[in-house]
């Protein structure tokens, strides 16, 4: 049986020894935003860095010498699991939403919570020191163990900004909109006594309908415009026809993140042995050194290396950060039960499915060779992580009102923080458990 060599106790040691490391750097975040110096605007600023620069080059810097023409199956074992989880958690959030009261305008947030976890800084803090101990290899598995992750966040990202994710968080705001026009209509049909001569009130209204109107149309480039009335209709001119190779060129667009495009050419470098080993020593591939004895290009390569610590360490921050802002007000009665079953779910229930299809992929099919240890790992962390905390941030993009009195970010809360404190235990014990029966 896998890890029988491993004693118990030592097992329980080396999947504690991470979430030390993890709890200490969040907790500097919780305690520089509470001084002042993380900021919600410091943050988003951080989190622009971090997924712009920093994460493709954690990119590069560890998919391109972690695969080759013979390992390729990996990624592909990757990006499909990635599928299978999302799908995984919209059901958990459907079933959440079916049997627990959840806010009505909060529908498309709960579906949003159980389909994006967070597979970024969390699970690369984690390996990076899981890594370093038995069955692992140290520092090679380090790098392909980071690969791996990268992967699977490259695959949400393009969930949540290109196939529909953050509709899901929209479309709350949407709800809340149309609620808010509502009851502002019923208002003025009815009858109510003169207002006070002070007009404070209409104005405050209706400079915080215009500027939400406004951030939705700034933020909401695809939104359907308002029908035309029948002047509209007289007077304007036919929408000019828009050319195939530019709606070609306009749908592939979104597609070009940064990194998604560290992604692409990562693995089409090191698909090539010859332009791989402009970047990194290559087996089989004679190539011209530069004057420290190291491939030309290889400068590129310390580059990327350098900044790769950053993104665990600056996201675990940020982690903690916005976990010391959230704030539960105005949820409805009996919320707590939408909050735990979304935990026991995500952190109980996804983590023996993960098991079971990692143990699956790995017996059945060759996508996964049983001598990966690390694939096999990340694959199973991948299925008992929490909410993704990106989700603060788009939610707070759309939100009219601000972190106060937004039954939205409420409900994100009291969701979170459930996570967060249950992922403690269950992450040790998913950890402990593969150690000794899986891997």
């Amino acid at each position: 049986m896998p890890g029988n060599s491993i004693g118990i106790g030592k097992v329980i040691f080396v999947a504690i020894k991470p979430m030390v490391k993890m709890a200490a750097i969040a907790g500097g975040g919780v305690y520089f935003a509470k001084k002042g110096f993380l900021t919600p605007e410091v943050c988003k600023a951080n989190a622009s860095i971090l997924m712009n620069l920093l994460l493709p080059l954690l990119i590069f810097a560890t998919v391109l010498p972690a695969f080759d023409r013979d390992n390729m199956t990996s990624v592909l074992s990757v990006v499909v699991t990635g599928g299978l989880y999302q799908v995984m958690g919209l059901v958990f959030g459907l079933i959440v939403r079916w049997l627990t009261p959840v806010p009505p305008s909060w529908r498309g947030g709960v579906l949003a919570a159980g389909i994006f976890s967070n597979l970024g800084d969390l699970v690369i803090a984690y390996l990076s020191t899981l890594a370093k101990s038995e069955p692992f290899h140290g520092e090679e598995d380090v790098t392909k163990g980071i690969a791996y992750s990268s992967i699977f966040m490259v695959v949400q990202t393009i969930a949540i900004f290109n196939l529909g994710g953050l509709q899901l968080i929209r479309s709350d705001f949407n709800i809340s909109r149309d609620s808010l026009a509502e009851a502002n209509l019923e208002k003025v049909e009815t009858p109510i006594s003169p207002a006070p001569p002070s007009s404070d009130a209409p104005f405050s209204l209706r400079k915080s309908l215009t500027i939400l109107a406004h951030a939705f149309r700034r933020t909401s480039p695809s939104s359907p415009t308002p029908a035309p009335t029948i002047s509209d209709e007289k007077t304007s001119p036919a929408p000019p026809t828009i050319p195939t190779r530019r709606r070609i060129w306009l749908a592939l667009l979104p597609f070009l993140t940064a990194p998604s495009i560290a992604l692409l050419v990562s693995l089409v470098a090191a698909n090539i042995p010859e332009f791989k080993a402009l970047f990194v020593k290559t087996p089989g591939v004679n190539m011209p050194e530069a004057p420290d004895q190291n491939p030309p290009l290889d400068f590129i390569m310390d580059l990327a290396t350098f900044a790769q610590p950053t993104v665990p360490v600056l996201g675990l921050i940020l982690l903690g950060a916005n976990l010391s802002r959230l704030s539960m007000k105005g949820l409805p009665k009996g919320f707590w039960k939408s909050a735990v079953l979304m935990a026991v779910l995500k952190l109980i229930v996804g983590p023996i499915i993960g098991i079971a299809w990692t143990t699956g992929l790995t017996r059945q099919t060759s996508w996964i060779s049983t001598e990966d240890k690390m694939l096999q790992l990340v694959l199973i962390i991948g299925s008992a992580v929490p909410t993704a905390t990106a989700q603060v941030y788009l939610t707070n993009i759309f939100a009219p009102l601000g972190p106060e009195g937004c039954v939205e970010l409420s409900a994100l809360s009291a969701t979170l923080l459930a996570q967060y404190a249950l992922m403690l235990l269950t992450l040790t014990a998913t950890v402990a458990y593969s150690l000794v029966f899986v891997l």
